[in-house]
């Protein structure tokens, strides 16, 4: 490789001090999605591109990696519904293949296709489904720690959280729990999760998390919003009509695990154990 197209491979500097990316809101059917612009720094142009947070996320998880892209592409981060600034779904549906279908829609109404996409956890499986059923949309597919159903439930079972909100009325209980800590701690748990080192993660970046977590803590959807989503990622593994779960999970050849089982199991065992940490954050 040539020294000048080494040099237009290079990232640039990681800049920490740039704040959140302004955003818009943006009418798409019956949904109100807030969506984050990143202007990009070439001087034509750069290709479309669009970020998919995880569970417990927002478009603001994105702001460094934008940046860092934006002399190449032409960056939009979503707020997806019921997360950041977007509202709640008029149907409060929070499944998975509800919010594929919103981002399709977006990315249709938006006219910017076919687009870079990337997804982060939960971001990653809507990604997945957005180049499955559209593939016209998306020009490239990134996918960052996507939560794909590779998962056993012995190992869903070590977070008491994720755990007891797989059990239907347990939204009070966990907002209760959640609300016992303040919001750094668990911007800190998060940060903690998702980084291989977090001492690298600067001041400002912690408490730009922080002030998300306060600001969902005002929202009277928050909750439902969190723990639908999770519950929807959950059955998106599963197979249709409450018949078990998908490949990999079946607990003998001829008898599946249940849905039921599964969720009553992890919570069985978190509540055994107690409950002493905040949520690990978005998923």
């Amino acid at each position: 490789m040539t020294a000048a197209r080494r040099s237009e491979a290079e990232l640039p500097p990681l800049d920490y001090s740039i704040p959140p990316w302004p955003g818009r809101r943006v009418s798409v059917g019956a949904a109100e999605l807030f969506v984050r612009d990143t202007p990009t720094g070439g001087e034509r142009g750069g290709e479309p591109a669009l970020c998919v947070h995880g569970l417990g996320g927002a478009s603001t998880n994105w702001t460094d990696f934008a940046g860092l892209l934006a002399p190449w592409l032409a960056i939009e981060s979503v707020d997806l519904p019921g997360f950041g600034r977007s509202g709640p779904p008029p149907d409060r549906d929070y499944s998975i293949a509800a919010h594929t279908q919103t981002v399709i829609r977006y990315l249709d109404q938006s006219g910017r296709g076919p687009v870079h996409l990337f997804g982060n956890s939960m971001g990653g499986v809507i990604s997945i489904l957005i180049a499955a059923q559209r593939p016209d949309l998306v020009r490239t597919l990134t996918l960052i720690s996507p939560a794909v159903p590779d998962l056993r439930p012995r190992r869903l079972g070590t977070d008491p959280l994720l755990a007891v909100a797989l059990v239907p009325g347990t939204a009070g209980l966990i907002r209760r729990r959640i609300g016992r800590y303040p919001a750094d701690l668990r911007a800190r748990s998060v940060i903690k999760l998702c980084f291989a080192d977090p001492s690298r993660v600067p001041a400002n970046r912690i408490a730009e998390a922080t002030a998300e977590i306060e600001h969902r803590d005002g929202l009277g959807w928050s909750t439902e919003a969190l723990l639908r989503s999770l519950r929807g990622l959950v059955g998106s593994y599963l197979r249709p009509a409450g018949r078990g779960c998908g490949r990999g999970w079946r607990r003998s050849p001829r008898r599946p695990w249940s849905c039921g089982e599964i969720a009553i199991g992890w919570s069985t065992r978190a509540l055994r154990r107690g409950w002493r940490a905040p949520s690990p954050g978005p998923g």
